[in-house]
Formats: structure tokens, sequence, C-alpha cells
């Protein structure tokens, strides 16, 4: 009886064993050939799935006799293949991108193979930016990334900041397409100027250290390239209303896509527009931001891609970008001005650039923003080996910000009341909840003492004396506008196993700066004076100047310019050259660039301080500097590889730090010269069907800071108008740390992904500097401060629910410091504070759901700082000192509708 149990049970088990078909087959790029790993592949109307190894081929067990197999990779069009007991090797299935021109646009905007190019580097997927980080912006996606910190700033929409292994976005660089959009005086990133941008992203890159971008971009830190959406090749399109309560608290987003037409135009328009809620029935009138109060939003976004594919070696491709946008700033929480005892505020969202102003809410510090960009790209393959891409943009830009300024003591005028004003002064005009009282402003301007006669106005001493009401107190306006054209030019050739590159990067830019009075007030006019800053004349004995001698007794009503009034001009050029060679097994590269950088200034204001200096055109400034890297990779198998890169290389100092004052002097300052740049890495990788790690060590060597001086050696450095930068010999930052990062599919419908960084970013004072002596804390090393030196992320991502997907993050950041300038008296002795380490948890989910058979729709939800944990994400000594503190809990539900 057991026996024959037995061995009824055996032949069951025999018959399921046999019933099991095994579909195999190979996934491909249509076009290239080239395999593509962790494509999904599922047997239609179940569970059953498999994803593409290495080799992009797969193994399928099924207990369907037939069926159909659906085919999918990110960015491709999917495949239905039908499959029988007679037919289960479907051989290769090649996949098409479902964007035209997807590949063409990478190659001209240095997007790196993973798989060859020995750097450091992290993909994000449109599917990611849609299903986990919905609604967020460029800087809070990047985080899912190791070797990142980003912060809020301070808290308004499009604050965000992003550091890449402890430098600060000025050392980070950004492009668009393969197009640069750092701010070229500066080098600063502006994300509100680029709001929508994540929307229009098909993929984002971030390759953290020298990298490997065509580009002569002196980025110390990495490089973040977003590649937008290309036109689609199929017709269609989405509609979507997203709300939140962060930065902003309603969004409308369009898409449409006309798909591929015979005679080859292709074209996809994406337009959204976003916005803060009025406030309540019942609160004072204006807007506020739904987290950070006066911080509100009034945007406008759109994108647009042109492609025509002129014949089979010819292809060309437009795109623009820009958001318009008015919105409220934040200013950050400052202890000096908490604490002062005359007024109480508990609130750490708080924004201390509000107050009320004829009983309506009013923010001081607003920002009208439109900074377009448009470029033209041709892609050319002149033989199979041999492809030339060219791209033509211009950037315009139209900028104001609006900035309060207030009496600070009797004999000192004119200071930003949210950055130097006094305590006691900034106590004196707030409401005891903290408040600006704008109405209290408005009195002081209208007080007799105010009354002011200027004899000869505007020069004209034939004319009237002019009698008025001189504003104490004032909103100025101010204009930092641009003109931007470029063109990039690369050349790839295949010679053999040899890979050559030869680029060109051609930038011609002038910028224009003024100031302009926006409101006065109350008041009927501000005379173009000087009238001395606290910090500098601490007694109160300020000295008066003229602001322009050209026209004197200048008396300016709303609108009319003052301060300052100048352009400034950047030429730019740099050749590139890159051979990378592929053996067997190992991949070698090598890369140069020379660049060419001259600037040139045109004050149009003869500052009585700045007599000799401020009118007319500066002396051109010219530097050469270059890039060198060199890196190995090596595939140990299929599975295993390591790489080691190194680099050195030159940078001059952005034109906004070249001058003495840029804003009035065309004197350049002294010392200026290149700062240099060392950096070694090495790293090492496991990729399999269902598991990707990687492990990265780094070291950076920054040398020849240059750093702001400005009367360093009458221990102060708060003065805003007389800022002094030079390069500081001896003087260098050391930036080291190991990364960890993993994806692991533990199934199909479940990943498992997170990173690890552990660093150490620190700055090496010299012994003594030029022009201030020695230095408090010569040869100490100081932590830089605003970015954390340890951070982690675990995350889940599970798709087993049909049409649904769910997810969670925590993140964790520490040893983080406060920023300070290491090489000021101002701070001697003081200890660096160390703030206080956090851990936030996120969660998401969203659901497909079919609505007919021409309409899909999505729902889907993300909680951010679930827990609503407080927690300071960066604190600043310079200005009290001030804390920076996140946001608490926020939350961004969407509804989408694709057609």
């Amino acid at each position: 009886m057991n026996k024959h149990i037995g061995c009824t049970l055996t032949a069951l088990l025999l018959s399921c064993v046999s019933a099991l078909a095994q579909i195999t087959g190979t996934v491909l790029d249509s076009k290239t050939k080239e395999p593509l790993m962790a494509a999904t592949v599922v047997v239609e109307g179940s569970s059953e799935g498999v994803v593409t190894d290495l080799d992009g081929k797969f193994s399928l067990s099924t207990d369907q006799t037939s069926g159909t197999l659906v085919v999918s990779y990110i960015s491709y069009v999917a495949q239905e293949i039908s499959f029988s007991s007679n037919n289960l090797n479907i051989g290769e299935v090649k996949l098409e991108l479902d964007a035209i021109g997807l590949e063409e646009v990478k190659v001209s905007a240095s997007y790196v193979d993973q798989r060859k190019t020995p750097v450091a580097v992290s993909s994000i997927t449109n599917e990611q930016i849609t299903q986990r980080f919905s609604g967020l912006s460029v800087p809070d996606i990047v985080t899912s990334t190791p070797g990142i910190y980003t912060t809020q700033g301070a808290g308004g929409y499009g604050d965000q900041e992003i550091y890449i292994r402890g430098f600060d976005q000025t050392n980070v660089a950004f492009m668009i397409n393969g197009i640069p959009v750092n701010d070229m005086e500066n080098g600063r990133m502006y994300w509100s100027n680029f709001a929508g941008i994540s929307e229009a992203t098909r993929e984002m890159q971030v390759q953290r250290g020298l990298g490997a971008s065509k580009l002569a971009v002196s980025s110390i830190g990495g490089t973040v390239n977003m590649i937008s959406q290309p036109a689609k090749k199929s017709k269609g399109g989405s509609f979507e209303y997203m709300n939140s309560n962060a930065t902003w608290n309603n969004r409308l987003r369009f898409t449409i896509n006309t798909g591929e037409s015979d005679n080859g135009w292709a074209m996809t328009f994406q337009g959204s527009r976003t916005t803060t809620s009025p406030t309540l029935p019942g609160q004072p009138g204006g807007e506020r931001g739904p987290i950070r109060p006066g911080a509100f939003v009034d945007a406008w976004s759109y994108y647009l891609a042109v492609s025509k594919q002129l014949n089979k070696r010819h292809q060309l491709f437009f795109y623009a970008f820009g958001a318009p946008f008015k919105r409220g700033s934040a200013w950050g929480l400052s202890e000096r001005l908490k604490n002062t005892g005359d007024y109480s505020v508990t609130d750490n969202q708080f924004n201390y650039a509000t107050g009320y102003y004829n009983g309506e809410f009013f923010n001081s510090r607003q920002n009208q923003v439109h900074k377009p960009q448009f470029s033209l790209s041709h892609h050319w393959d002149i033989d199979d080996a041999t492809t030339l891409s060219t791209s033509a943009y211009i950037s315009i830009a139209k900028v104001t910000s609006d900035n309060l300024r207030v009496t600070a003591s009797e004999g000192a005028n004119g200071y930003d009341v949210n950055k130097t004003t006094p305590a006691v002064r900034d106590a004196a005009i707030r409401t005891p909840d903290g408040y600006i009282d704008f109405d209290l402003l408005v009195q002081e301007n209208l007080d007799a003492s105010n009354t002011v006669t200027v004899l000869g106005p505007n020069g004209d001493f034939s004319a009237d004396p002019f009698t008025g009401q001189r504003a104490e107190n004032f909103i100025e306006a101010r204009h930092n506008d641009h003109i931007w054209y470029g063109m990039i030019s690369s050349l790839d050739k295949q010679v053999g196993n040899t890979d050559l590159k030869f680029g060109l990067d051609l930038r011609n830019y002038k910028g224009t700066h003024y100031v302009t009075a926006a409101d006065l007030l109350g008041a009927d006019f501000v005379t173009n004076t000087d009238r001395g800053e606290y910090d500098k004349f601490s007694d109160g004995n300020a000295t008066e100047y003229d602001m322009n001698l050209l026209t004197s007794n200048e008396v300016i009503r709303t609108g009319d310019r003052f301060m300052y009034d100048y352009d400034g001009y950047i030429n730019w050029g740099s050749v590139f050259a890159q051979a990378e060679h592929h053996f067997k097994k190992i991949d070698v590269f090598g890369t140069l660039s020379g660049t060419y950088s001259n600037y040139k200034r045109i004050g149009h204001f003869w500052n009585e301080e700045f007599v000799g200096s401020s009118l007319g055109k500066s002396a051109d400034k010219t530097f050469l500097t270059y890039t060198a890297k060199a890196g190995v990779n090596y595939r140990i198998t299929n599975r295993h590889k390591v790489f080691a890169n190194a680099g050195s290389f030159t940078r001059p100092p952005f034109m906004r730090n070249s001058y003495q004052d840029a804003r009035y002097s065309n004197n350049y300052v002294n010392g200026l010269k290149k700062e240099r740049v060392y950096a070694v890495e090495a790293g090492y990788s496991f990729t399999s069907g269902f598991l990707k790690a990687n492990i990265n060590a780094y070291y950076t060597n920054w040398q020849d800071i240059a750093r702001n001086l400005s009367d360093a050696d009458d221990n102060d450095v708060q003065i805003e108008f007389d800022e002094y930068f030079s390069n500081v010999p001896g003087l260098r930052q050391v930036h080291k740390g190991i990364e960890i990062d993993f994806v692991w599919n533990v199934l199909t419908s479940l990943e498992v992904n997170g990173y690890v960084s552990i660093a150490d970013y620190k700055t090496q004072v010299p012994e003594s500097i030029p022009y201030v002596g020695v230095p408090p804390r010569a040869g100490e090393e100081i932590p830089v401060g605003n970015t954390a030196m340890r951070t982690g992320q675990l995350g889940l991502h599970y798709k087993g629910i049909k049409d649904m997907y769910v997810g969670a993050r925590a993140s964790y950041s520490g040893r983080l410091y406060m920023q300070t300038n290491p090489i000021d008296p101002y701070y001697a002795g003081e200890d660096i504070e160390r703030l206080p380490d956090y851990t936030l948890f996120d969660i998401y989910l969203g659901r497909y759901f079919d609505i007919s058979n021409d309409l899909r729709g999505r729902i889907s939800a993300n909680v951010n700082n679930v827990l609503d944990k407080e927690y300071i994400r960066w604190a600043n000594r310079f200005f009290g000192p001030a804390y920076a503190y996140g946001f608490g809990r926020n939350y961004y539900l969407s509804v989408a509708i694709y057609f």
C-alpha cells in the first residue's frame, strides 16, 4: 500500500514538472542590437514573470500551454508575443525606443554607458520620477543616489540646493540635454528658474566626481544631466491634477504627443500651471505659502520638443523650455532675531520677510523670473562609424528680486532688514508676534524730519529745488538679466575598438545688473546715495557717498535706477578630446580639454567711493585652464567589474568673485589666479539579473580656493556690498569618502534598494594669508558646513498587485555642521556647531486603471516625513546664526488621465 502511494506521488510530481513550460528568448535594442538587461517578461493575465539577465536572456516557467508574453522595458515600446507548447523558444525580441532621437540626444549630452565608462554614475528613469518622487523637484529626486545631500534652502518655491560629495552647487555642473545651465557669473543653480523640468525629464544621470562630461566644465563634485522628453513616436497625451501642502498647492499639467508623421515630423508639448491657494476666509488678504507663510507661488512652465527626420543620415531636434513665475521668498530662522526678547517666535517655519501692509499679509521679498532656453540640434551620421552632433542654444533671463531696506541707526541708513540690521532696530519695527510692521515704516517715512529739499535735483541747478518726503525705509528691486548664446559640437569616430571624441564649446554671455525703487512706502523719493553700512561703521558715523556723480543730487522715484548699474561680459571657448579603447575585458579612456575664459565689466554709474574704477569699461581678464582625466575599467567577468580614474584641472575664479566689488568697481582683486583640483577614485560593481551593487572610494583635493576676505583685517565679513574675494594660497579642502549602493530585485515584483555614504570633508587653514596675516585658526582643519558626511537610505518598491505600485524609504543624514568662514577673525575661538542627526520616512502608492479602450488613468499619493519629525537641514553662522528647519509632514496627491 505504501509503495503504491509512493509511486502515485512520484507520478504526480513528474506530471507537474513536465507540465511546466520553459519559455526562453533574448531581448535586444532594435537599432543597436545591444542586450537589454532587466527587461520585464510576463505572461499576460497572470503573475508569472521574470527579468532578463546581463545578456538580455530570459527563461520563464509557466503551466500555460499557450498564451501571450508581454515584453517591456523603460523608454521602449512594449511587444506582445504569442507562445504555445510548439513554440517555447521565441528567439530575439527587438524593442524599439518610444522616443524619437533619444539615443542621439544622449550621444551629444555626455551620457555614459555604465557598463563601460569607469566613473561613478547613477541613473533615474522617468518611471521612477513619476511613481517614487511624484511632484518633487530635481534636488529632492537625486537624494536617491549616494554621496548627495540636499536642502530645502530657505523653504520657498525652488529654493533647494544640492551638495555632491560635500561640494555645493557652484561646484556641480547641471545640464539639460548636454547644455550647461549654471549661472555663468557665479556658478550657482537657481531651481526656481527651472520649475517643471523634472516633469519634462525622460531620464536623469548623476555622475559623481570628475565624471566623463564632453564639456570642459570644471565640476569638482559631479555632473547632473537631465535628458528631456523627446518627441514620441506614438500619438497620445495626458492630463494631470496634483495637490500638495509643500511649497505649492495646485498644479495642472497637460501633455500632447502628435506622433511621427509620414514625412518625419513629430512634436511633444507639455504645459503646467502651479499656484498657491488663497488664504482662508477670515484671514488677512494676500497669499500664504502652505508651509512657509508668505511663500506663495504663481508659476507657469512650458516645454516643446520637435524632431524632423531629414533622411537616413540627418535629423533635427528643437527644444524650448521656460518657467515664468512670481513667488514670495522665505527667510530662515535667525536666533539673533528670535531671541531679542522684544517679541516671541515659536514656529520654526516662521518667515522673517513677512508682515502686514495696509491690513494685508505681505512678503517684502518677492521674485519675478522668466528664463527661457531654446536649442536646435543637428545629428549627422556621416557614415556607420562617424557621427557629428551640433547644438546651438540661447538663454534669455529677466529676473527681479525685491528686498526691504530700513533705517538701521542714527546716521547709518539703508540696510537689508533680513541680513545686517541690528537686532535692536529689527525688534523696533516688528509686531509682538514677530511680523514686520510695514505701516510703522510708512509712518517713519512721513515724519517731518524726513521732509527734505534737494537743490539742483538730478544735477540741474537751473531747476527749482525739489521738496518731498525722503524714504528712509523702502523696497528695492534688484534686476539680474542676461542673454547667453552658445554652441556645442562633438564628433564621434569609431576606429576598430577605439572610440574617439572631439568637442567644441563656445559661449557668449552678457549679464545686466541694476537696482530700481520698487515701493517707497509712502515717501516721494529716495536719493541715490549710500548712507553707510552698520557692520562697516559700527559706531554709527557713516560716510555718505554719491552713487552716481554723472547725475548728482539724483531724485529717485518708483521705477528709477539707483545704487548700481553695470554689465558683465564673458567669452568662453573650449576644446575637448577623448579616446576610449575597448580590449576584450578592459576599457581605457583619457580626456584632455583646454578652456579660454575672458571677463569684462562696464559700469554705467560713476561711484564717489570708487571714483577711479566705477565708470566705463574694465580691463579684460583672461584665463587659460585645462582638464585632464584618465580611467580604466576591468570586467573580471560579466558580473564583476572594477574601475579607477584620476584627474586634474584648473579653473578660473567666477566673474562675480574676480572684482573687488563687481557691483561698483572695475578693479580686479589682488592675487587673483586659477584654482587647482586633483581627484582619484576607484570602485567595484557587481551586476546580475536580480542584483546590482557598487562600492566607490574617492579623494578630492581642492587648492588655492577663492574666499571672501572683505575687511577681514577689521574683524568684519558681513558687509553686503564690499565683498573682496581672493585666492588664498595654502587654503584647501579635502573631500574623501566611501559610497555603497545596491538594487536587489528579490522578486520580479519586489525591489529593495539602498545606499550608505561615509565621508570626511575638511577645510585646511594655512598658517598665514596675504592681506590678512595669521588667521585665528591657522593650521587647523575645519569641517565643511551644510552637507551631511553620513547619509544612508533604504527603500522598497512593490508592484505585485495588478496595475498597482507601493513603496517606502527611510533616509538618514548625520555628521552635519553649521557653515562658517574658517579664515575670518570674527569667529575666532568659536566651536563649529554640529547639528543633530535625523532620519526621515517617506511612503508612496499608486494605481493605474482603465477608463475606456482609449483612456487610462492613474491615482497616486506620496507622503514625505510621515512621522512629522522636526529637524534642521542647514545652519549659517553669518547671520545671527540662522537655522533652516526642514519641512514637516507634506504630501503630493495626483490624478492623471492618459489618452
